[in-house]
């Protein structure tokens, strides 16, 4: 009897591995994030006011900054989360300003919270975290 305790303890073990496995094979790769932004610099210009987005260098395929408001920002990861390892990358749709699209299957992220709108891919986009000072009008981006 302890002997197929044993056995079946051991088993889930396995299954269990083996499925932590896939799915930390399925997720964007950490890369340290810490980014200062001015944001009174023309390059961010479209940041100035609510709705206005831009993209930057920094994470695992780049960052995408999105301002919700005069206080808060939005920031993500452009690697695209269906079939992480083929290193696809979402670019904003200028046409809407508000979603991404990737490059590879073609799925459709929400830039204001990272959600998946339509396409094949089910994971939310890797969100970083901001922090803004409205008196300097600096942005900081970390993970």
């Amino acid at each position: 009897m302890l002997r197929q305790i044993l056995r079946t303890g051991l088993i889930l073990f396995l299954i269990a591995g083996a499925e932590g496995c896939k799915d930390k094979d399925d997720r964007v790769p950490y890369v340290l994030v810490d980014i200062t932004l001015y944001l009174d610099l023309p390059e961010f210009s479209s940041l100035v006011t609510p709705g206005g987005n831009a993209t930057i260098s920094g994470g695992s395929m780049g960052i995408v900054i999105y301002r919700r408001s005069e206080e808060e920002f939005s920031a993500f990861d452009r690697h695209c989360t269906h079939n992480v390892s083929e290193y696809c990358r979402i670019n904003v749709d200028e046409n809407t300003g508000i979603t991404a699209v990737c490059e590879c299957c073609g799925s459709v992220f929400s830039i204001y919270d990272g959600v998946p709108v339509e396409g094949p891919a089910a994971r939310s986009l890797l969100r970083y975290n901001t922090n803004y000072n409205n008196n300097t009008k600096i942005l900081y981006l970390y993970n």
